[in-house]
């Protein structure tokens, strides 16, 4: 199910680790939710095939095939794209040993970081273009659009995507680079 907020939404500044909150801001908000009729992945993967210069994600989890495949062509189209993962899609640093997100984003060129920071990192986060962010409970995966009940909120904002760029930047200065074997 989706929902357009068709009017501005005023959104109250989050506390931020960078110098100085930002002041408050409109910007057009709307959320998909699952379960649902529509799939939140393929709105995902329109709005990624939509972008025109740049594709930022923050992931805990990134193992959707369609959004690996809309990440991967948007890196072919010649967007900038860099992908930070948590580090249990890192084949060195999990118990698992399989071929993994990152390693079918690395291999399809994208720079690919691995937080390993934090013991999550639990973000999900996309911004397109420096000006829409998606985000919310919903992981990158199957699950999350066919089983589990998750959400998805897209913010249109410049300002909003602002704030998100700034956080990824800083999680990807502490973030190592990944190694596609």
């Amino acid at each position: 199910m989706r929902l357009q907020i068709v009017a501005l939404i005023l959104i109250v500044s989050p506390t931020m680790t960078v110098q100085g909150a930002p002041p408050p801001v409109s910007a057009a908000v709307s959320a998909c939710f699952t379960p649902g009729p529509e799939s939140c992945a393929e709105q995902i993967v329109d709005r990624i095939d939509a972008a025109k210069r740049s594709v930022r994600v923050q992931a805990y989890y990134l193992t959707q095939p369609l959004i690996l495949r809309a990440i991967a062509v948007a890196k072919r189209r010649g967007l900038d794209v860099a992908v930070i993962l948590d580090k249990s899609q890192d084949r060195r640093s999990s118990t698992r040993s399989h071929y993994t997100g990152a390693t079918y984003l690395a291999n399809a060129g994208v720079a690919v970081w691995i937080d390993d920071v934090p013991a999550i990192a639990h973000n999900k986060i996309i911004i397109l273009d420096n000006r829409t962010v998606m985000t919310g409970s919903f992981n990158f995966t199957k699950a999350a659009d066919t089983r589990n009940a998750e959400n998805v909120v897209t913010i249109d904002s410049e300002a909003v995507a602002a704030w998100f760029t700034r956080n990824w930047e800083e999680r990807r200065s502490l973030s190592r680079p990944f190694e596609a074997e």
